[in-house]
């Protein structure tokens, strides 16, 4: 019994809320919806920003790969020498080897820190460019509130502006560079100064 009360009352507030938002457009609100997500994946600067992380990214993993192989055959030479060095220059050498190691990977976790933050500064500006555009595109077609797809639960398809203002993207912005860190220079192999 209480389950269809419930259902009687979200039914009646939906039927009120269309009837609000009727009124409300027959007063001459205009109002448009635009998918940002969809922007960012299918603009070509959304589509240049993966491309160039993917591609950095896997530069850093195959330079991890290099370097991890270097520190093997460092370790191997190390585990091979310990029979000849005494024991004062066998620990001082290991000492330099792990100092080494940690060196290597502070290195590449902030070259990956360093790509991450240039990853996300490059997605604001793009976020930023679309705003703008959809202001403007907004402001030239007196449109009075703009939403974005995902605040929306349901929306007639004629009031979505995404095609447009991608085009327009595209236009404006058909690429993005990632800039990572200066400071974060690649690694460099163990044992290489």
């Amino acid at each position: 019994m209480k389950v269809s009360h419930v259902l009687r009352f979200a039914a009646l507030s939906v039927i009120l809320m269309a009837g609000i938002s009727t009124a409300q457009a027959a007063d001459g609100i205009k109002v448009a919806t635009v998918d940002v997500q969809q922007l960012i994946s299918e603009s070509k600067a959304g589509k240049s920003i993966q491309k160039q992380l993917v591609a950095e990214r896997e530069s850093i993993q195959a330079e991890a790969t290099k370097i991890d192989q270097s520190l093997q055959t460092e370790q191997k030479a190390l585990v091979d020498q310990r029979a000849k060095l005494s024991q004062e220059e066998f620990s001082a050498k290991q000492v330099e080897f792990e100092k080494n190691l940690l060196e290597a990977r502070s290195k590449l976790q902030n070259r990956g820190r360093s790509l991450d933050k240039a990853a996300n500064d490059s997605f604001n500006e793009l976020r930023k460019q679309i705003t703008e555009i959809v202001y403007e595109m907004a402001t030239a077609q007196n449109i009075d509130l703009v939403l974005t797809r995902q605040n929306v639960v349901a929306a007639a398809k004629s009031i979505d502006v995404t095609a447009e203002v991608l085009k327009t993207l595209d236009k404006k912005t058909p690429d993005m560079k990632i800039r990572p860190d200066a400071k974060a220079a690649p690694a460099k192999p163990a044992g290489k100064s």
